[in-house]
């Protein structure tokens, strides 16, 4: 229920498909451009929840927006990195395999973003009673993510934490590139 609610209405992955099917005819720059549109509407989303006052956040204005952006994002760009393993276009696998680097790094981005764990904390803080299950489980998921991710951490171990995650997202980057890259 919750995957599907999350995707929300109109949104940027809705570009990648045709009706229930996935479109194959891309450019690489529309590829491309299709990350630069998500990124776009999950920052316009973002400023959005953070404009909310602390005290009025709640699931439906902070948690259920931000998994909808997150979610906009997130699968707009792996979807279209696929197309790196079998599109006819060396064009269109470049482009798309700049997306599988994007994509872990955008994830690793967020989860560093302290002002949204905060947002997403008031929202628990103001709305503890979730409205079922489901909602708390959300709830729940988010904020073990981000403290997972370091959220809580400040100064020197929060640099440390942040170095060591930006090389860990470049040796997976580079590992899925020479991968890409192999032949028999």
């Amino acid at each position: 229920f919750l995957f599907a609610a999350s995707l929300g209405a109109a949104n940027t992955l809705n570009n990648i498909y045709n009706g229930d099917t996935m479109r194959f005819n891309y450019t690489g720059d529309e590829v491309l451009n299709l990350e630069k549109q998500a990124s776009a509407d999950f920052e316009t989303s973002i400023k959005t929840i953070l404009a909310t006052p602390p005290a009025q956040r709640n699931f439906d204005n902070t948690v259920l927006p931000f998994e909808r952006a997150f979610n906009n994002y997130w699968y707009t760009v792996k979807g279209l990195a696929l197309l790196t393993y079998f599109h006819d276009d060396e064009g269109v696998r470049n482009a798309a395999a700049e997306l599988e680097s994007k994509g872990g790094q955008f994830k690793a981005d967020v989860l560093s973003r302290k002002e949204v764990y905060s947002a997403l904390k008031d929202a628990a803080k103001n709305d503890p009673q979730a409205k079922d299950t489901q909602e708390e489980r959300l709830v729940n998921f988010w904020l073990t993510r981000f403290k997972r991710a370091g959220a809580e951490l400040t100064g020197d171990a929060a640099k440390e934490y942040a170095a060591l995650t930006a090389q860990k997202m470049e040796k997976i980057t580079q590992f899925n590139v020479n991968l890409m890259k192999y032949k028999d």
